[in-house]
């Protein structure tokens, strides 16, 4: 006998769970989560690892007294064992993670620093090239400065502070505008540009290196994780049978 689910005075089948699973777009979730149940077959905690990794989990989870842990399980339909299996779970991943792209972390990050550098600087846009030009050489011979005109003039979000952006990562700038930051000298007012639909004036103010410090370092590791994580299960091969009608 196949087991069921009852949930009101509806059962669901097994075979009806698959068909539940791919119609609620769920079957990539559990092929996700069961690729990582075969990762870390071979992982194991220590005492003092399974204590700090619940720990971890109670305090992300914001769980501070047993009540709170009984509502977190009521609420997912988990038994305490099964609590705890989740925060396990997770020290795992932690444990995988550095066992597999720990070393590489240092040459991880030297490929894709820049990406990571992070830039102050001053923004003007608008969809005027004449107004732009114009702006450009009253900011640059000193007739107004920066601030004002974009507060004026900008039609940006930078508008409300006067012009000045970030600090922002390199990775969610534009290329042309990575640019042109990179290569220019702090505080030089740059000519007006196109960059997509808007023509820009721009002045770098800051740059700041990006270091590989604990938080650079967990966040790569985390990267490669997701990226280890989604090419396995993509390549999962995936087959569901309709039930035989006996």
């Amino acid at each position: 006998m196949s087991q069921t689910i009852q949930i009101g005075v509806t059962s669901i089948s097994g075979d009806e769970l698959i068909h539940y699973l791919t119609r609620y777009q769920l079957l990539p979730q559990f092929l996700e989560e069961f690729t990582i149940d075969q990762a870390l077959q071979d992982i194991t905690l220590t005492p003092e690892e399974a204590q700090h990794s619940l720990n971890h989990f109670r305090q992300n989870q914001q769980i501070t007294t047993p009540e709170l842990e009984e509502q977190y399980c009521q609420r997912y339909r988990i038994s305490p064992e099964q609590f705890q299996q989740r925060a396990y779970q997770l020290g795992k991943i932690e444990k995988y993670k550095q066992a597999t792209w720990g070393r590489g972390i240092d040459q991880e990050f030297m490929q894709t620093k820049q990406q990571y550098d992070r830039f102050v600087y001053s923004l003007l846009r608008t969809n005027n090239p004449e107004l732009a030009q114009e702006l450009y050489f009253r900011i640059k011979e000193g007739e107004t400065n920066f601030a004002d005109v974009a507060r004026q003039y900008s039609q940006g979000a930078e508008q409300e502070s006067g012009g000045l952006v970030g600090p922002v990562e390199a990775r969610t700038l534009h290329p042309q505008l990575v640019q042109m930051l990179a290569s220019s000298p702090l505080g030089k007012i740059l000519p007006p540009t196109r960059l997509g639909d808007w023509v820009v004036i721009v002045r770098p103010e800051k740059v700041i290196p990006a270091q590989l410090d604990e938080g650079m370092r967990q966040r790569l590791l985390q990267q490669c994780w997701q990226r280890w994580l989604q090419a396995q299960t993509q390549a999962l091969t995936v087959n569901i049978s309709a039930p035989v009608t006996p």
